[in-house]
């Protein structure tokens, strides 16, 4: 016997949303966001520029309200009216007509601090490996130039930035929530405060006239010099977020590269294993001895010794170890090329205050680094390598160009190996520990040209 439901047609009805119409919605309240944040940011250069003004004597609080109680006359109102009676006849409303001047003032201001922004007095740049030579990121380097053997060209630092960009590339799909936390975040951020630079130095610009018409006088030069100063505060707020960055592309290759070989190392493990194979014929041992990423993590920590009975993985362990020192070599090496050599105010910060913890990239002095790598050197453990490594070089697992590479270095000295000639070094105060006042009155060559 049918139920009562069943002898009546049933109809269900269930609303699925539109998976386009929950994008579109997303993509319009990002939309706002960046909308209200170019307003914020347009409202608080302007607040910084009336407060300069005040300070500077241009204008003043009693001005500006006896401005505002001035628009409360009949007059004022009456004109406005009558402006608005005009506007009615050609078929417009004064709102619709205010707002859209503040827009094109908005969009305006913004075309015109984005073209001063690429004017090279006003630009914001930086090189990575720069950033890299100043704070001798010796330990994730090496890590990045074993980690990623697939795009190994050499330990250069123009080299090792290549092999960054494309594991980002490798991984960044990957691991899209930890690439946003390290590197997307701070991109943005620096994207803001670079706005703020640009506008602040158009306001500049704008504030010469100004200055240049009022009275001459020493409180006038608070205009010019407070928004100079406001710029080069919201360049170092800047510099900060673009350490950050440099660091943080760092730390998300080698998160991305580990978790990708321990991955590789299980499933071949597996693999292996379910061949039938004993524990002991596994992929696991080859590949955590003979990787390149593998012994340099062992090297550093003191930790080959039993693996180093065998000659062809002291040859190893050797190989990796100069390739370290090669890089090493990179970290101190001098340029003498403008682009290169940009002014970087944090440094002079760290300097003057001796605010070392402003920014994750302070400068390391070259005879500084250079006193940690000897003696980390003398350990016995490393001494231990080099001598070994000199009798006992093993190369049928290297290709032929380390093969020479370890022949020609193999009698060197560790001063030999590093190759560091300190007469090639800028005198910078934050690299010789020199003091301002000698740096200013023997500038480097680069910023005498």
């Amino acid at each position: 016997m049918q139920s009562e439901l069943s002898k009546k047609p049933f109809v269900s009805i269930t609303i699925i949303p539109h998976v386009g119409t929950i994008v579109k919605v997303d993509e319009t309240i990002e939309s706002v966001g960046r909308v209200w944040q170019q307003v914020t940011i347009l409202i608080i250069l302007h607040l910084i520029f009336l407060l300069c003004a005040i300070l500077a004597g241009v204008t003043s609080i009693r001005s500006i309200e006896n401005t505002m109680h001035g628009a409360e006359n009949a007059q004022v109102w009456r004109s406005l009216k009558e402006f608005h009676s005009n506007l009615k006849t050609i078929g417009l409303e004064l709102p619709v007509v205010a707002g859209l001047l503040g827009v094109v003032y908005m969009i305006t201001f913004q075309r015109l601090s984005s073209v001063l922004a690429q004017i090279p007095p006003f630009r914001l740049k930086y090189s990575e490996p720069a950033l890299w030579r100043s704070g001798k990121r010796f330990h994730e380097l090496r890590q990045l130039f074993h980690y990623s053997e697939r795009y190994m060209i050499s330990p250069e630092l123009d080299d090792l930035q290549v092999t960054l960009d494309l594991a980002i590339a490798q991984f960044g799909k990957d691991f899209k929530e930890h690439y946003s936390e390290l590197v997307g975040s701070r991109i943005e951020n620096a994207k803001t405060w670079s706005t703020y630079s640009s506008g602040l130095s158009l306001l500049l610009l704008f504030s010469i006239p100004i200055f240049l018409s009022s009275t001459l006088s020493v409180r006038a030069f608070i205009l010019p010099v407070g928004l100079l100063l406001c710029i080069l505060a919201a360049r170092c707020g800047w510099e900060i977020q673009i350490e950050h960055l440099v660091l943080g592309r760092l730390r998300f290759a080698l998160d991305s590269a580990a978790i990708s070989n321990e991955r590789i190392i299980r499933e071949e493990t597996i693999s292996k294993d379910r061949a039938g194979r004993a524990p002991g014929e596994s992929g696991f041992e080859q590949i955590a001895i003979f990787s390149r990423a593998a012994i340099d993590d062992l090297l550093w920590a003191g930790k080959l010794h039993h693996e180093l009975a065998d000659d062809a993985r002291l040859t190893q362990a050797y190989s990796v170890l100069l390739d370290d020192l090669d890089l090493a070599r990179a970290l101190m090496k001098s340029t003498r090329e403008r682009r290169v050599r940009e002014i970087w105010l944090l440094n002079y910060l760290r300097l003057v205050w001796r605010v070392t913890i402003i920014g994750p990239l302070a400068p390391i002095p070259n005879r500084q680094f250079l006193d940690w790598l000897h003696h980390r050197l003398a350990h016995d453990y490393f001494r231990y390598i080099i001598e070994e490594s000199r009798r006992r070089l093993n190369l049928h697992l290297l290709d032929p160009i380390r093969q020479q590479r370890l022949l020609m270095v193999s009698n060197d000295s560790i001063e030999v190996l590093l190759d560091y000639h300190p007469e090639e070094r800028f005198n910078e105060p934050w690299v010789s520990g020199n003091s301002i006042e000698e740096w200013v009155k023997n500038p480097p060559t680069a910023f005498k040209e």
